[in-house]
């Protein structure tokens, strides 16, 4: 019994160190699903985006270009946390056949070093999967976020892109009336000639005289 009392803080150490490896372990997890609920979701998304532009202007389509590359990008970092390495999680059990003959102490030993090495060791890759996973979310925030303004944008020009059509061909026709305006008041005018210009006859007396005088001639 006195030894059991002298062993309280190895059991503490080895009772902690093993909650914080569970605890290390059940983080990575929840991040690893997420990243595969994540991943799935991106990847229907881009066929979706591309299709939601297909008639969109061409400015906007090379726009696009930076939510597809960002949500590419992203896709890779979450496979990449999917396919990492496997954690450690404590003490190997084929180690149990070699503990089973030794002092209750050495096996407290034995299970807070197996903890902790597993700690560390998993430390290095949950380390660079946080970093992953951390630009994964921006990359998705970024996408999501250019997405949805090119979207808008599009929107708008096709909005107003119609309204102009509409008002060329206002235009174009008001130009054809005027113009057919301006061809119909292009009548022929007869202009007044002042009396020099004019042929000035004689009048029937004058015209009788000069008759009769010609008739006496004869």
């Amino acid at each position: 019994m006195e030894e059991l009392k002298n062993l309280r803080d190895l059991e503490f150490i080895a009772q902690k160190s093993k909650d914080l490896l569970d605890k290390q372990i059940a983080s990575h997890k929840h991040k690893h699903s997420n990243s595969s609920i994540i991943t799935t979701i991106l990847v229907l998304f881009i066929p979706l985006l591309s299709g939601e532009f297909n008639n969109s202007h061409i400015y906007i389509k090379l726009l696009l270009i930076i939510p597809i590359i960002s949500t590419v990008w992203a896709i890779i970092l979450l496979l990449g946390i999917l396919r990492s390495k496997p954690l450690y999680h404590g003490i190997n059990i084929s180690k149990f056949d070699d503990l089973v003959n030794d002092t209750y102490e050495n096996i407290l030993l034995c299970e807070i070093g197996a903890n902790k090495s597993s700690f560390n060791d998993n430390s290095i890759i949950i380390e660079k999967n946080d970093i992953n996973y951390a630009l994964a979310i921006k990359l998705t925030i970024i996408s999501i976020l250019v997405s949805i303004s090119l979207l808008f944008t599009n929107k708008l020009i096709n909005h107003y892109q119609p309204l102009k059509l509409n008002t060329m061909s206002e235009d174009n026709k008001n130009k054809e009336n005027s113009d057919k305006n301006n061809d119909s008041s292009k009548k022929r005018i007869i202009p007044i000639i002042e009396q020099k210009d004019r042929t000035k006859l004689n009048n029937d007396k004058k015209m009788d005289i000069n008759w009769k005088d010609t008739s006496k001639n004869k």
